[in-house]
């Protein structure tokens, strides 16, 4: 197609087929689109749309009930080509080079609320945090009451990346795997 988009159709064949055996079936017609849309050199975008004429009167509800398992065939073409950690990797690396080879320029708003953040997270005393027990013993968890109004907790560790990485890590909040961690995590807490 002229704006590169790809097609591929299906539709049902006509032929009298023996089964090897004396069926009583209804004979319905179906026909379907796969498109297939570029969004990047390595994305597209498909879109699955299908016909279906089963040959005589059936009840709508049957249909809401059958068709989407019907359509569950562009899932499973998703999870065949699924790359979400290798895609949201170059994104992480993408992030961390601008992290480190960009200069970051903030508003005054912006490093007022910088200066505000670090001056509580330096007010916090090491001598007011009470360490947690926590079966992982490389990473330390310690809490502070703040005087029995809130608390901070924190939890600290050694990791094996460079500063930009981490940095990009924790800024990529929206990756794939991110989105689908709160979508399970919705399936299970309200």
């Amino acid at each position: 197609m002229a704006n590169g988009d790809s097609l591929v159709v299906s539709h049902s064949n006509d032929d009298v087929v023996d089964y090897g055996g004396a069926y009583r079936t209804v004979r319905g017609f179906s026909r379907a689109v796969f498109r297939f849309s570029p969004l990047s050199d390595t994305q597209c975008r498909g879109t699955f749309v299908q016909y279906l004429d089963v040959g005589g009167r059936i009840p709508s509800s049957v249909m809401v009930q059958q068709v989407p398992t019907q359509l569950l065939v562009l899932g499973e073409v998703m999870e065949v080509f699924k790359r979400d950690d290798e895609i949201d990797e170059a994104e992480r690396r993408e992030l961390a080079r601008v992290v480190k080879d960009e200069p970051q320029v903030y508003t005054a708003d912006e490093n007022s609320l910088l200066s505000r953040v670090q001056g509580k997270h330096e007010a916090l005393k090491d001598e007011d945090f009470e360490e947690l027990e926590w079966p992982d013993h490389l990473v330390k968890m310690e809490l502070n009451l703040q005087g029995g109004k809130a608390g901070v907790g924190r939890a600290t560790t050694v990791l094996d990346a460079e500063i930009e990485e981490c940095v990009a890590w924790e800024l990529a909040l929206v990756s794939r795997g991110q989105l689908k961690c709160r979508a399970y995590t919705r399936l299970w807490w309200p």
